[in-house]
């Protein structure tokens, strides 16, 4: 069976080592519906104040198995997408590559159904629901290096290079509101830190390197982008705010030396949640306001690192990916965000459930984040240089 580990380990200059970068999938489904990122305006960050209940009471009520009725203004006008409604989804390790899977947020076995397949070698995913072709990175005669691809299916039969074999490892990846633009991580051998890239979807576009980035995800209006990075290329790795034209400045919205991870925005754009570690091995689910303030944890257990979080709809509850040594804790778990592990409940328990999740909003077609960040915070990871 495929190593479903990730090792990040820097070489003697401090570089990335290509030859340690193992399969990383971030699979993304783009071109949600439109909704506001309340904390944001403009190219700056202005105080947010929404909390965590304040989303919660300003959405409509939704229970664990019940699809949530979209606040005002968020994912308006939009249709329906490829991501089926109120339903969280994850991936697992298989014989054959990487299985992208959705589930209903009450663990329902009946609904544990697969959504796509990266065979082995296809190591990031995003759909584009304007004309719902698939977007991927895979090793094909270089198989030191990645490209990116773009086909009907995962399939390299077909397909259309946009950007020849160039990367150790690709992540990340998510289309823009409009389908003109595709956004990912990638590293390329030599490099300190990974970076976040975008792509216009017209022939002969070259990537735009924006800033240095180990994991991101684009906000509901599309505009924004939270992500992580080492400040410096040393220490740990803190979360971070830009606009997404070229040249907008960076916002740092996290100090101190804990390791920030997986940062993704609700569906009002108005908080982020994420994952927080001491130590860089074990993690706990946090959220803020998309300024920064408001911190509150939501997740506290000992022994498990709980990572990779997504809200609902409402935003009063979240999933997260629970890993362990322990078999028994490791899985897909949801969470109330009104206080530390209240309502916790696993939602499916599985030894193969790899990091990453996203939980789709009211109508399917929320700015998605099914990310497999098989690598950021696995507990087997080397921490980052100067740490």
């Amino acid at each position: 069976m495929v190593s479903s580990l990730f090792h990040r380990f820097r070489a003697s200059t401090g570089a990335l080592c290509a030859a340690t970068l193992t399969a990383l999938a971030a699979i993304v489904i783009g071109c949600g519906g439109g909704g506001g990122d309340g904390g944001m305006t403009g190219g700056g960050i202005t105080t947010s104040t929404a909390s965590a209940s304040a989303s919660a009471s300003a959405s409509a009520t939704a229970s664990a198995g019940t699809t949530a009725t979209a606040s005002a203004g968020t994912n308006a006008g939009a249709g329906a997408g490829v991501l089926a409604p109120n339903k969280i989804y994850y991936s697992e390790q298989a014989d054959t590559g990487i299985s992208v899977r959705s589930i209903d947020p009450n663990g329902s076995a009946a609904s544990d159904a697969q959504f796509d397949l990266l065979p082995t070698g296809f190591e990031a995913l995003a759909v584009n629901s304007k004309d719902n072709q698939r977007y991927f990175a895979q090793r094909t005669s270089d198989l030191a290096n990645l490209g990116i691809y773009r086909n009907a299916t995962v399939n390299m039969t077909g397909a259309s290079e946009l950007v020849a074999p160039t990367y150790a490892f690709v992540s990340s990846m998510q289309v823009s509101l409009d389908g003109t633009v595709l956004y990912y991580v990638a590293a390329k051998s030599g490099d300190i830190q990974p970076a976040l890239y975008k792509l216009a979807l017209t022939p002969g576009a070259a990537p735009v390197k924006l800033d240095s980035a180990w994991t991101a995800h684009i906000s509901p209006s599309g505009t924004f982008a939270v992500y992580t990075k080492q400040v410096a290329d040393a220490g740990p790795t803190k979360i971070f705010v830009r606009g997404l034209a070229d040249g907008a400045t960076p916002t740092q919205l996290t100090t101190g030396a804990t390791f920030e991870d997986a940062p993704q925005w609700n569906k009002q754009g108005t908080r982020i949640v994420f994952g927080r570690s001491t130590d860089g091995a074990i993690y706990d689910v946090w959220s803020m306001a998309a300024n920064g303030t408001g911190l509150q944890q939501i997740t506290d257990t000992a022994d498990v690192s709980e990572d990779s979080p997504t809200y609902n709809q409402a935003g009063d509850m979240v999933a997260y990916v629970a890993d362990s040594s322990d078999f028994a804790k490791k899985g897909l778990f949801r969470n109330s965000v009104a206080g530390v592990n209240q309502g916790k409940v696993p939602v499916k328990q599985d030894p193969q459930i790899l990091p990453g999740a996203y939980w789709s909003g009211s109508n399917g077609r929320s700015r998605a984040a099914l990310a497999a960040y098989l690598a950021s915070h696995r507990k087997d990871k080397e921490k980052p240089a100067g740490k």
